[in-house]
């Protein structure tokens, strides 16, 4: 997850106005040379997750009529999940991108004072601690998740957003 702080820092990847970002494209499930980068459904959708919270890029969306043949991808883009990302995503344009705090386990970033993104690639939940203050949260708000439903009331200096194992999280300031 440290490498996701910077990506371009590794030469990991083009320059956001020049990026498609995608997770699955037509060629990983359809071509059998690629079968291999097939993620387990998770971790695809942790992928997705910083993919559409993140800035820079263009976010591709995989979505077939079981050309694959396991169904995996039928009418991906009609998931609640997705819809929400894609919610989340469009809300964002123009805005900022801060990295608030990272590990090897997870990622936690804002998108200027009104959108916050968290990751969680390990199996255990984690506590992540924000200075409200100096990250520029304002108080007094709630921040809903478009995956969970999960509100977060942030109502002082210090902040601690929960990241359950293995999930995402991308709340919307309300």
């Amino acid at each position: 997850m440290n490498l996701l702080v910077d990506p371009g820092a590794y030469g990991q990847a083009l320059a956001g106005h020049r990026a498609i970002t995608f997770s699955v494209t037509h060629d990983i499930p359809l071509n059998q040379g690629f079968r291999h980068q097939i993620m387990e459904p998770t971790d695809e959708k942790l992928a997705n997750a910083y993919i559409f919270g993140r800035d820079g890029g263009l976010p591709l969306v995989y979505s077939d009529h079981n050309e694959s043949g396991d169904n995996r991808w039928v009418d991906f883009y009609k998931r609640d999940d997705i819809k929400g990302m894609l919610k989340f995503h469009n809300g964002t344009q123009g805005r900022g991108m801060q990295v608030i705090n990272h590990n090897d386990c997870m990622i936690l970033f804002k998108r200027d004072h009104v959108r916050i993104v968290g990751i969680n690639k390990c199996g255990n939940g984690q506590d992540v601690w924000v200075n409200t203050a100096t990250d520029n949260l304002y108080w007094h708000r709630n921040y809903r998740d478009v995956l969970s439903n999960n509100v977060q009331n942030v109502s002082s200096q210090w902040h601690k957003f929960y990241l359950p194992a293995r999930s995402a999280r991308m709340w919307l300031m309300e």
